[in-house]
């Protein structure tokens, strides 16, 4: 199961037709970056109406078949056909949606079928501290349901400064790009990219206990660096965050 997590830029930033970074364009590059890519599920985040329903009735026209299985303010949570039976939404605040999947077969690395039972969380916090360890507390609680929960999204905070929210709190959690992380690291830069790349968009993961292996994607297939934002280059400049992806098996 592939994952995909996206800052999709608020569209009412981008309402001048003759701009590059126009909404409706940059709508266009994401429908082909998951056509292209080909994500189980899709985490998006800044997604208010109409983008989602304009979304995926793109996604229709190019015969690409995906249901919403929860919708938050923003953040919603997008799923392939074949995953639709399995999954349930389960919860949401202000700044997280979760959605529960069940008994999901697949197979594992050893080509033996099995089933398998987590809970994903679609994140887009918030730079006060305050609120982000709000945020990370709420996610802890769900360690009660002892199913393997995976948080991913903008959280608008760097790694080190949630780990050390984390540690302070006591709170168990793992990064999976912490291990497997490449440079250069960044996910967010202004359209310009007048300021240094930041890296805010991350997946962790209770392993509670971690049943389901994760592994990020090469860094090739995440952020084709350089040329995603070169108008030169004709690839379309999708948002001011880089897609963030990882496979489950």
């Amino acid at each position: 199961m592939k994952i995909l997590s996206l800052n999709v830029r608020v569209w009412t930033r981008d309402l001048k037709k003759s701009n590059p970074i126009y909404w409706r364009k940059r709508l266009e590059g994401m429908v082909t970056l998951i056509i292209n890519k080909a994500p189980d599920v899709i985490c998006l985040q800044e997604a208010f109406f109409p983008f989602t329903r304009i979304f995926l009735k793109a996604l229709k026209k190019k015969h690409y078949q995906y249901y919403r299985v929860g919708f938050s303010f923003s953040n919603p949570i997008l799923v392939k056909s074949w995953v639709k039976p399995y999954a349930h939404k389960s919860w949401f605040t202000i700044h997280l949606h979760g959605v529960t999947f069940s008994k999901v077969l697949h197979q594992n690395q050893a080509g033996a079928s099995c089933q398998d039972t987590f809970e994903i969380i679609n994140v887009h916090s918030h730079w006060n501290k305050r609120v982000i360890s709000k945020n990370l507390r709420q996610i802890s609680r769900r360690k009660k349901n002892n199913i393997p929960i995976i948080a991913c999204g903008d959280f608008n905070n760097t790694l080190g400064s949630i780990m050390g929210l984390i540690v302070t709190r006591g709170i168990e959690f793992y990064s999976i790009r912490e291990m497997c992380w490449v440079e250069p690291k960044g996910t967010f830069a202004k359209m310009d990219e007048s300021e240094p790349k930041m890296e805010i968009d991350h997946f962790l993961y209770f392993p509670a206990p971690l049943e389901v292996p994760c592994y990020l994607f090469p860094k090739n297939y995440n952020r084709p660096d350089r040329l995603w934002r070169t108008r030169s280059s004709g690839l379309t400049i999708i948002s001011d965050h880089y897609p963030i992806t990882v496979n489950l098996w």
